[in-house]
């Protein structure tokens, strides 16, 4: 969804499959991506800091918080 465009739908998904498991660093990661896809950077960031706090090694996580960095300057 979010690559065709329809963020808030996209985002709507994630936060489904949030709920269903919680502790998925996976998920996390995957809401973090759309976040950072629909230029919301700042929750792009929280959501990637939650993910570290699920799985401190998370390397997409890393990879998200540089690229929103990046784009916030």
């Amino acid at each position: 969804l979010s690559a065709q465009g329809r963020h808030d739908e996209a985002i709507a998904v994630m936060r489904h499959a949030e709920q269903l498991d919680p502790r998925s660093a996976v998920i996390a990661n995957a809401v973090a991506n759309v976040m950072f896809h629909a230029r919301r950077y700042d929750e792009a960031i929280a959501q990637a800091r939650h993910s570290l706090d699920i799985d401190p090694g998370s390397v997409g996580a890393h990879v998200i918080l540089r690229w929103s960095y990046e784009k916030m300057g």
